[in-house]
């Protein structure tokens, strides 16, 4: 055998093993490109579940919201009528009332924004809501009911 013809078999070989590999990768390529998108799509599935559940809780939340404010809507509205009843209040009355606490806080806007109270300890700051100093624990006394609404 020459040393052409042996070249040109190991040539041969060598590109038929090139070719081999390279359908190889390509299948592995492949495989892992296809693993990738059934896993993204596998996401974008749970994603959307996700997505589909946080906006039905939304939706009960907003319910329960417009459910509790007509609750209070309607209680106010109970408690105006007796106090008309009860008195010679009119509604004149407490729409200046209403003018008065909207411009109380400094701005009008429809909203009644109180300053927060003070601790009768150290002084800071107790927020809406709060029944306790945050930073010396002191009970809020004195507090106006409507502070933990």
């Amino acid at each position: 055998m020459s040393a052409n013809s042996t070249t040109s078999a190991w040539h041969t070989k060598t590109t038929s093993i090139h070719a081999q590999a390279d359908r190889v990768i390509r299948r592995y390529v492949f495989m892992a490109f296809s693993f990738d998108r059934a896993a993204s799509n596998q996401r974008r599935k749970t994603d959307n579940h996700e997505e589909l559940a946080g906006r039905r809780a939304v939706r009960e939340s907003t319910a329960d919201l417009n459910a509790r404010i007509d609750r209070l809507t309607l209680v106010n509205e109970a408690i105006w009528s007796l106090l008309q009843e009860a008195s010679n209040l009119t509604d004149e009355h407490l729409a200046a009332r209403v003018k008065e606490l909207d411009e109380s806080d400094g701005q009008v806007d429809g909203t009644y924004k109180p300053a927060p109270s003070r601790c009768g300890e150290c002084d800071a700051a107790i927020g809406r809501g709060r029944r306790n100093c945050l930073f010396c624990g002191a009970s809020a006394v004195g507090n106006s009911p409507f502070r933990s609404v």
